[in-house]
């Protein structure tokens, strides 16, 4: 795969969408799989992602190394142990990067155990690839979405 490179055409269109948001611009490069998320798996934080990604090149070799995080170890095995057996897919995001004292992700449904009536918010200082890669015990906000009403909160400091 990364012998493979990007096909011509495609780098071409990635190239000129990423030059439309001006020079020498940071991006993040993201690899949502398309199917991450189900009800009952999870590939959040397994596939690449990178922050701060300057110029044509970088965009380009940062593209390929999010194709081939659907075959590295961590993936591959938890492919295997969830039973999924069709050949995976990946779309990837390259979106201008907004520098962020504070990140996080929020989850519409309670990702522990299921419950649509809850939100879960889990934050940290920096980026928010820290808190999706498991690099920071965030902090973490759960909420009645009736309300809405907050029930729970962990800080770590």
């Amino acid at each position: 795969m990364r012998k493979a490179g990007v096909p011509v055409g495609m780098a071409e269109q990635v190239l000129a969408a990423y030059r439309r948001l001006g020079t020498e611009v940071p991006v993040a490069v993201r690899s949502p799989a398309t199917a991450e998320d189900t009800a009952g798996t999870s590939f959040a934080g397994m596939h690449e992602t990178h922050a701060n990604v300057v110029g044509d090149r970088a965009v380009l070799e940062r593209l390929v190394d999010c194709w081939a995080s659907l075959y590295g170890e961590r993936v591959i095995s938890y492919r295997a142990s969830q039973g999924i057996t069709d050949e995976p897919a990946i779309a990837v995001v390259v979106q201008q990067l907004i520098d962020a004292d504070r990140a996080g992700v929020m989850f519409t449904a309670d990702p522990s155990t299921g419950d649509r009536t809850r939100i879960v918010i889990e934050g940290a200082f920096g980026l928010g690839e820290v808190v999706v890669g498991g690099q920071v015990e965030p902090d973490t906000y759960v909420l009645l979405k009736e309300g809405p009403r907050l029930l729970e909160r962990r800080q770590w400091r």
